[in-house]
């Protein structure tokens, strides 16, 4: 996939109309609490899959954002029990849009790119002459006259050169049922994303990467090389059931990466993700976590390494000053990959006042704003 070089988003979560007309391969996202750096990825994240419906009922679950009390609460307000679903909370204040033309938009900034739409509809269930069951489409003002009958969706669709090229309709859920799953996103697509979040990996996403490693040496070593950062005795990495990665010393001496701290655990997962993609995209929520600040160049360094061999556009997301200065040290040095700052906040504008907004910072600019030690965070 070739790399993203802007980004438009409309309509999701916190981001009205949110665009970064220059991107660069690698991209560190600062602001403060609430300002939309989580989502951000996560758009990037939906873009990269293609609005795979099942990606986007796991990231409402990964925000507790699908707990029944609060779906039965919603609904106290509704036309339709349907339109508590949690997918409400993907578009702006956690509600749908009153009607069927305002639509989530993710992708390129410029006209003709591809794109990722999103928006609510309706139809109502008839049958033809032989029986066969059919949906007649409904505008908003149908709907709601007819609001026993209507059955409410989303529907994801992506655009490429204005054309529509794939198209899915995903169902509302009632309150207490439970939602519909589909078929994933074309493997390839898959397989070129990698979400690391701040909390980390579970088991079964460490197998199933660490797999794609072990079958490729040089890959493998490269996370070795990133481990040794921390410990440079380390000699090799193993993973034991239940995906215990285990640092070998040794055939007589091993230690579980648990028992050396959080960071290292943490190199581990950033350094598996970046080395096991090849012209994809890396998601790093919260880079520093666990890291401390000696190691931060090297850790950048590793990334920026890495990420040029393989292809891979990166974005993390940091509140970390120590995380700012390690990423534009690291960037200086590697003026072949291009590196770009985003700070996020809230428009002092009149015309745009409290939306999410963002400045961006080149090398250079990044460069000028590190050494006067201007606080963006």
């Amino acid at each position: 996939m070739p790399m993203l070089r802007s980004l438009s988003i409309k309509n999701y979560r916190l981001f009205k109309s949110l665009t970064l007309p220059r991107l660069g391969q690698l991209n560190l996202i600062v602001g403060k609490n609430n300002s939309g750096k989580s989502c951000l990825l996560e758009a990037v994240r939906i873009y990269e899959e293609d609005g795979d419906p099942n990606l986007l009922r796991r990231l409402i679950h990964q925000r507790h954002e699908d707990i029944e009390v609060l779906t039965r609460l919603s609904n106290e307000t509704l036309p339709h029990p349907s339109l508590s679903d949690p997918l409400r909370n993907l578009f702006p204040e956690h509600k749908f849009p009153n009607d069927f033309i305002t639509s989530i938009r993710i992708g390129e900034a410029s006209k003709g790119s591809r794109l990722v739409e999103i928006h609510l509809g309706a139809n109502r269930p008839t049958q033809d002459e032989n029986g066969n069951l059919l949906g007649h489409r409904l505008s908003m003002h149908e709907a709601l006259d007819l609001i026993d009958e209507a059955r409410f969706f989303i529907e994801v669709r992506v655009i490429s050169d204005d054309e529509v090229v794939q198209r899915r309709t995903v169902r509302l859920k009632l309150p207490g049922k439970a939602a519909d799953m589909f078929s994933r996103t074309s493997r390839a697509r898959l397989l070129s994303t990698r979400y690391v979040p701040a909390s980390g990996w579970n088991q079964n996403q460490i197998i199933q990467l660490w797999s794609t490693v072990l079958i490729r040496p040089s890959r493998k070593r490269q996370v070795i090389d990133a481990l040794r950062l921390i410990d440079s005795d380390i000699q090799d990495i193993a993973l034991l059931p239940e995906a215990v990665p285990v640092a070998i010393y040794s055939d007589d001496f091993q230690q579980p990466l648990r028992g050396m701290g959080d960071g290292m655990g943490r190199l581990f997962q950033l350094a598996l993700a970046v080395a096991s993609t090849d012209s994809g995209v890396v998601l790093l929520d919260e880079f520093e976590n666990g890291l401390h600040w000696s190691v931060q160049s090297d850790a950048w360094r590793f990334v920026f390494s890495l990420a040029k061999a393989t292809n891979t556009q990166v974005f993390a997301t940091t509140h970390s000053w120590d995380c700012v200065q390690a990423f534009q040290r690291i960037d200086a040095e590697h003026p072949d990959t291009d590196g770009m700052l985003f700070h996020l906040g809230r428009s002092v504008r009149t015309s745009n006042r409290g939306q999410i907004v963002a400045n961006a910072y080149d090398s250079e600019a990044l460069k000028s704003m590190v050494q006067a030690d201007i606080e963006v965070r």
